[in-house]
């Protein structure tokens, strides 16, 4: 074999070997970054959360349901301070501790039992529990049909709305069973 065909073959082979290397590791890159975007949820205060985004395990914990069975969320009590009383501990996700101005609801989640309080704090109650709603898809990362088997209590006060204040628990506007509003 002369030198000049020794070069082409030695050519052709570092040739081979360099694209088998670039297919390998372009099928190696696309196999770490197989997951599709996710679907955007906007919350109501101007950040976004990704619909179905992976949680790290440590970052999340188990709710019960009104059924008896469990769903998994993002850990919503991280950078919470546990508000302890009577009958178990509170932690206060969102709203205000005293002044309602610039509010429209407030969420507590009492970890004895999973209970979300939702308290509608400003009218229209009707736009305030929408709000609320938007709230726990973004924060909880769940459908609407997963939120209805939460164990929530929207209520509101007398002086927000003397008259749905009578009702124990008004519901997210989507469950069954839930009352309508204005």
């Amino acid at each position: 074999m002369n030198k000049q065909k020794l070069i082409v073959v030695v050519v052709g082979i570092l040739g081979l070997l360099l694209v088998v290397g670039l297919v390998s590791f372009g099928l190696n890159l696309l196999n770490e970054k197989k997951t599709t975007p996710a679907a955007q949820v906007e919350d109501p205060f101007g950040s976004t959360t990704a619909e179905g985004t992976s949680v790290s395990l440590e970052n999340k914990m188990s709710i019960r349901t009104v059924s008896g069975g469990t769903l998994q969320i993002p850990n919503i009590l991280k950078g919470h301070e546990p508000v302890v009383a009577l009958n178990g501990r509170y932690y206060d996700l969102y709203g205000p501790e005293y002044s309602t101005e610039g509010f429209t609801f407030s969420v507590q989640y009492s970890e004895s039992d999973s209970e979300f309080l939702i308290s509608l704090i400003n009218e229209p109650i009707g736009e305030a529990r929408r709000d609320a709603e938007k709230y726990l898809r973004s924060t909880l990362m769940l459908t609407d049909a997963q939120l209805c088997e939460l164990v929530t209590a929207v209520t509101v006060t007398p002086d927000v709305n003397e008259s749905y204040s009578t009702y124990a628990n008004l519901g997210l506007s989507f469950c069954p069973g839930s009352v309508k509003l204005p």
